[in-house]
Parts: C-alpha cells; structure tokens; sequence
C-alpha cells in the first residue's frame, strides 16, 4: 500500500500554489489525494493536499517518479514533470477562479 512519496525515487517534484476562491466556504474534504500506480514501466506517486490560507485555498503537490524509462533520462524526465504539474496546478487555478465569475 501506498502511504506517501517515494523520496528515494529518481525524480520527485513539490510546487505549489495558492488559488482565491472566496466562495469555497469549506476546506474539509479530501483534504489529500494520494494515488499511484506502475504504467508504462514507470512507477507514479501523486500527493495533493489542499488547505485554507487566509481565506485562500493553497493546494501542494508532491510527485514522484521512478522506473528505467525514468532513470534513463533523469533530467528531461524532471524537467518534463515540473512542466505537467506546473500546467495542472494553473488549469486548477483558472477553473476555480474562474467558476466564481459566473456566481
């Protein structure tokens, strides 16, 4: 069972933002996403939690990485996951924010 990131992985990832959603009211649940499988020959591992901040949400994730494919090109690998998770984290961002507009 997975219980968090695979820190020894070959690549491990934390960003972070925060989103201003006033009309989120309650942060209870989930509070943390964790999932992970093997796809491909590469072992994924995606941690998010999500808490409130001065009225704001701010949502952390931490990503890992690992598998031959992984440690046959470690820093394209890297560079390619900061990437997908810098692009997931704003797609978050935009579509909150922007479901307050139309309130």
């Amino acid at each position: 069972m997975i219980t968090g990131i695979d820190t020894e992985a070959a690549v491990v990832v934390r960003l972070d933002t925060t989103i201003d959603a006033p009309g989120v009211h309650v942060v209870e649940a989930p509070h943390r996403i964790l999932w992970g499988s093997p796809v491909h020959g590469i072992t994924g591992i995606h941690d998010w939690t999500f808490r409130e901040e001065d009225g704001r949400t701010r949502v952390q994730t931490e990503e890992s990485w690992d598998g031959e494919p992984i440690r046959a090109d470690v820093e394209d690998m890297r560079s390619a996951l900061e990437q997908s998770l810098t692009a997931w984290l704003a797609l978050l961002r935009k579509t909150a924010e922007g479901s307050l507009q139309a309130v």
